[in-house]
């Protein structure tokens, strides 16, 4: 496996050739997009209306098992860029062949974003002084209206000791972002191990920063279009249409919107990989 380093133009690359992947076979694209979302969506809702006790460990689960399921929905894109046919089988190959390392990528992933978060929450309690009940009666008090200025300028403190929460935090998600990236598809599909698949990952994006950033600006101004053109189109509904056909119109919008973007996303991001990493011959 060689690791490339590509030249900025190919962020713009991989949404050309991505969507030039997913406009040949959004059908089946689309359809094991749908499948996976299935698979995830009850991982990601029963929590809320289970005890804590049982939410955590089905979102702990569900991280655990994840990079499975994204390198088998790559695996899709990988056999039809091939020109292979898409299955459930091929759907499935990393819960045959890599679940265990692939299951240690997860297990370590979280364990990183538990100590993240971690750290968030202890860098809040410091800002906010170290006394949440204060905090819980100024927060009931602006509810109130009964806010005093002392109340207010408390208030304002721990308002900007969160944003300084959050500004770790995401300075600590970046680079664990970066590292956990690629590392799902070089375990399975180049079989390097957790820790090196890992390093790799971050080496990686850290070199092509350049096309990532374009990409990443190209991406975001795209989705906002979409976000645009959908918006607009659910409130004409709202506005034209009885009520309830109006939601259900707008329900289904939001769902094929949801669907668009992840099946392009994912192919950005196999077309990505492909780009950077190059397989041995062997």
């Amino acid at each position: 496996m060689k690791m490339n380093t590509v030249p900025a133009a190919h962020g713009k690359d991989w949404i050309t050739q991505g969507f030039a992947l997913f406009r040949q076979h959004a059908k089946t694209i689309v359809l094991y997009v749908f499948l996976y979302l299935l698979v995830i969506a009850p991982f990601g809702i029963a929590p809320q209306f289970l005890p804590l006790l049982v939410g955590v460990p089905i979102i702990i689960i569900l991280y655990l098992v994840g990079p499975a399921l994204i390198v088998g929905l790559l695996g899709i894109y990988r056999a039809l860029d091939q020109g292979q046919p898409a299955s459930l089988g091929v759907f499935l190959q990393p819960f045959k062949t890599r679940l265990a390392p692939l299951c240690a990528l997860g297990a370590l992933y979280t364990l990183a974003i538990a100590v993240v978060l971690v750290i968030g929450a202890g860098i809040f309690v410091v800002t906010a002084g170290g006394d949440l009940q204060r905090l819980l009666q100024v927060f009931v008090a602006s509810m109130n209206d009964t806010l005093t200025l002392a109340d207010a300028e408390y208030l304002l403190s721990v308002l900007l000791g969160l944003m300084f929460t959050e500004l770790v935090v995401l300075s600590l998600m970046l680079p664990l972002f970066m590292a956990y990236y690629f590392a799902p598809l070089l375990v399975a599909w180049d079989n390097v191990s957790v820790v090196k698949a890992v390093v790799f990952s971050f080496v990686a994006c850290l070199k092509n920063w350049r096309p990532f950033l374009l990409f990443s600006l190209l991406l975001m101004v795209g989705s906002m279009m979409v976000a645009t053109v959908v918006a607009t189109l659910i409130v004409m509904l709202v506005l034209a249409l009885p009520k309830t056909l109006a939601l259900l119109i707008a329900g289904v919008l939001y769902l094929a919107m949801i669907a668009l973007l992840l099946s392009l996303c994912f192919a950005f991001y196999y077309v990505s990989y492909k780009d950077i990493f190059t397989p041995d011959e062997a």
